[in-house]
């Protein structure tokens, strides 16, 4: 819900690739405008239940024997725990978490879809740590045992 003025076409087109690549494309309607007004009086309530959610979910995934590691601010094992202890109050949905002796195809058994960092050659992702075996997902409002179910069906099926 913001803007981005420029005169290059240069970063335009690029910044227009990733615009596509990460989701909004259009620009949003009146409709849409008053939608998101009337959000922002649920928000706080919305990402505290969010802020839980994907706590008890990154916990499940941390404890599980064919993850490797776990990444989300709320752990203590995370490497930034205490920087993120001091610098917010709150945290997002989002985790990643590597899968222990993982390859792609463990990764596109566990989620279907595999679009991050899609842009990127193979050697920018080993050197940044963005191995096949490196899965991110967003936690929301869903109840988190169903999500904590539908990992532990998925991981099952993983053989490692």
């Amino acid at each position: 819900m913001g803007a981005l003025v420029m005169d290059s076409k240069e970063y335009y087109n690029e910044i227009r690739k990733h615009q596509i690549f990460t989701g909004n494309v259009h620009s949003p309607s009146p409709l849409n405008c008053k939608f998101v007004l009337q959000g922002l009086s649920s928000l706080v309530v919305r990402l505290e239940r969010i802020q839980k959610n994907s706590l008890e979910v990154a916990t499940y995934l941390e404890s599980h024997p064919k993850i490797l590691k776990v990444f989300h601010p709320s752990l203590k094992s995370h490497p930034q725990h205490e920087l993120a202890l001091k610098q917010s109050f709150g945290y997002s949905g989002i985790l990643s978490f590597y899968i222990k002796d993982g390859t792609l195809e463990h990764s596109k058994k566990l989620l279907r879809a595999i679009t991050s960092h899609s842009m990127l050659t193979p050697e920018v992702k080993f050197r940044t740590g963005l191995w096949e075996n490196l899965l991110r997902v967003s936690v929301g409002l869903e109840d988190p045992e169903d999500i904590i179910e539908d990992f532990k069906q998925a991981l099952d099926k993983i053989d490692i």
